[in-house]
């Protein structure tokens, strides 16, 4: 399902994937009618002897021009802040085979062999001393340039957007080149599985490798296989970059069952992989 962005780019094409960017207008307004009550009120120091004789302020001591001063000041932050906010919000995302594109400010674009990962992080506030977490974010991160950030209260669909961003980037070229004993491919008895490659101590992807224990837990879901090692970048990828996507499962549910999240195992039956034809 595509989604259709708040203000549409010029042109795109039909094999691209639209996300719609979070307004912050509420924010924005709220801020304008700050800065709206803080010019009133500087006004009212510069100008009212009667406004400034009801907040008790001494004329002589010049504090009605200090405190019209202060809230002129406050009042022009507030205004220059909420157009900069207006001005530089995430309007839309567009995923698509030559790479990413999107608007803040002003239109980016990054081939994806300028992609590198996916930085996954959450917001957290400390209240009376407990830790909370009130947002999640990421950082679609690129080789010489800065990231995109986006979050759960910047982008519709951030889950989906996420997936799609890192099954994209796998599609158009990114999946691992075997080679070299560090990553693990020396052992002969090495399957690969399009992006993963499993031998009988562990499984890797990219030029990573973990060993079963290092692997903390791993999630199917909506034709998604969810990967997260103790220490380490989460993999996610579509069953269906898998070929022979059940085989898959099987060895994670042979070696690490114990520890997948959700519904299911391997003698169950797997969600339907997107373009599977199952």
């Amino acid at each position: 399902m595509n989604h259709v962005p708040s203000e549409r780019p010029s042109s795109f094409g039909a094999d691209e994937v639209i996300y719609r960017g979070i307004s912050p207008w509420k924010l924005c307004v709220q801020l304008l009618v700050a800065g709206v009550v803080a010019a009133a009120i500087a006004v009212g120091f510069a100008l009212s002897d009667e406004f400034r004789a009801r907040l008790r302020l001494d004329a002589e001591a010049g504090a009605g021009p200090v405190a019209a001063a202060i809230s002129g000041g406050v009042a022009t932050i507030l205004v220059i802040y909420a157009a900069w906010l207006w001005y530089s919000r995430l309007q839309w995302v567009i995923v698509g085979p030559k790479g990413l594109r999107w608007r803040a400010g002003r239109v980016k674009f990054r081939k994806w062999d300028q992609y590198k990962r996916v930085h996954r992080g959450a917001i957290h506030v400390s209240v009376y001393g407990e830790d909370l977490r009130t947002g999640r974010y990421a950082d679609i991160e690129f080789r010489h340039s800065p990231p995109l950030r986006i979050g759960t209260d910047t982008i519709i669909g951030y889950e989906d957007l996420i997936a799609v961003v890192e099954t994209t980037a796998a599609a158009a070229g990114r999946l691992f080149v075997a080679g070299g004993s560090a990553t693990g491919l020396s052992n002969p008895d090495v399957v690969r599985y399009g992006p993963l490659h499993f031998d009988t101590d562990g499984l890797g992807w990219d030029k990573t490798y973990y060993r079963w224990d290092e692997i903390e837990n791993y999630e199917v879901a909506v034709g998604l296989l969810r990967i997260q090692p103790v220490n380490g970048e989460e993999f996610l990828r579509r069953l269906c970059e898998f070929g022979d996507w059940q085989q898959v499962l099987d060895r994670l549910d042979r070696n690490v069952g114990s520890r997948r999240v959700g519904p299911g195992s391997s003698s169950g039956v797997a969600p339907a992989a997107p373009g599977s034809g199952s």
